[in-house]
């Protein structure tokens, strides 16, 4: 029997088309809810949201195209604050960011919202763009809306690797 949580995960996709309506507040705060309660490395949460849409995102789109979402969620980390490890200083930063941002999308998909993950910008512009502080950098943008009616799903997003491709054992 599959979960419930299993299957958000296997419908969930990358929405590259989105309908003109807008995301309501509550499914907003619930999105951003997911992120704030992701696990983090010690719990120390080295990161930072922005919520971005209305004349902010318009001004956005002459970066590049966000797919005509009506909310972007910029992750970001916050340069002085995260775990590292204390055998080869490894920096988690990324990892905590990448599950926050995750369990969003997840949400997002468990509302019936289509959500895109978008690493492609110059996270210095796009800083500049939205006037955001010197230790807030922007890694990942989370486009997130009403999929388009009639969207075609990427092939992409059926197509994985094997579990032989991707697991190995030790005993």
């Amino acid at each position: 029997m599959t979960s419930a949580v299993l299957a958000n995960m296997e419908e969930r996709y990358s929405c590259r088309g989105f309908s003109a309506q807008e995301v309501s507040e509550d499914d907003l705060d619930e999105i951003l809810h997911a992120g704030q309660i992701a696990p983090s490395a010690c719990n120390l949460q080295p990161y930072f949201f922005y919520v971005v849409r209305g004349e902010s995102l318009q001004q956005l789109n002459s970066m590049r195209s966000w797919y005509e979402a009506p909310v972007l969620i910029v992750g970001c980390l916050c340069e002085q604050q995260g775990w590292k490890r204390g055998s080869d200083g490894l920096s988690f930063k990324q990892f905590d960011l990448a599950l926050a941002m995750g369990q969003m999308a997840l949400r997002a998909t468990d509302l019936g919202l289509g959500s895109c993950f978008i690493a492609s910008f110059t996270p210095y512009k796009l800083q500049e763009a939205l006037k955001l502080p010197a230790e807030h950098c922007p890694e990942i943008v989370l486009a997130v809306g009403h999929p388009e009616a009639n969207l075609v799903k990427n092939t992409q997003h059926s197509t994985r690797k094997s579990k032989s491709e991707l697991v190995g054992y030790r005993s």
